[in-house]
């Protein structure tokens, strides 16, 4: 869709783009709102991401570019090419992670050390749906080398559905209403495990404005 810059800038909040690069991963998380996984296709361009660019450059309100999927990692060669673009017109950017590319320490170097400079925020999911519980902690391994050089990074922590309390974590909604937004392979993995409750309490969006969204 065609940005009009007069129109877009009176009215629009927008401060962040976050570009899928794929919807293609090496997992496939219960909660995953795109569907994520390794059957799936289809990959932006250099030129896709620099038409993005100039369309964020001109509405001008958007300071941060996010770039993520499905695995954006997977897909090395574009994600760092789309980094320094987004650089080069001045954005500060983001990078959103599972970290299956730091399974040793050197590995997590060889990913990173090449667009340390570049990467403004790394964040790293970590949590039930992404890492099991025997083998490396990939996700520990990423932050701590991504700390060695100086790469700002923090984890992300998507709650299970029936978890009355976690802390910290990303996906959730005010206090008992539910622990995760249902979104796509979530609505129907995962709604089944919160209480069911009538329609029509629902008459407030907690997260989005849906007359300006």
């Amino acid at each position: 869709m065609e940005v009009d810059p007069s129109k877009a800038t009176r009215s629009s909040p927008l401060s962040e783009l976050h570009l899928l690069l794929t919807f293609e991963c090496n997992y496939e998380c219960d909660h995953c709102f795109v569907w994520g996984g390794s059957s799936q296709t289809g990959i932006m361009t250099a030129e896709i991401i620099d038409h993005i660019l100039d369309q964020a450059k001109a509405l001008g309100t958007v300071e941060w570019i996010y770039f993520e999927g499905g695995e954006a990692f997977l897909h090395y060669e574009l994600l760092t090419a789309g980094i320094r673009l987004a650089k080069e017109s001045g954005f500060s950017v983001g990078i959103v992670t599972n970290a299956y590319w730091a399974a040793t320490h050197s590995n997590a170097m060889d990913s990173l050390r090449p667009i340390a400079d570049l990467v403004d925020d790394l964040s790293i999911s970590n949590d039930a749906y992404h890492i099991g519980d025997e083998g490396p902690n990939y996700p520990e391994t990423a932050h701590r080398v991504a700390q060695q050089l100086g790469i700002p990074v923090d984890f992300i922590s998507v709650a299970e559905p029936d978890a009355t309390s976690v802390p910290g974590a990303a996906g959730q909604l005010p206090a008992g209403e539910s622990a995760v937004l249902y979104r796509g392979r979530a609505a129907e993995v995962l709604a089944s495990r919160v209480q069911a409750k009538p329609w029509e309490q629902f008459t407030v969006c907690p997260w989005e404005d849906l007359r300006e969204p």
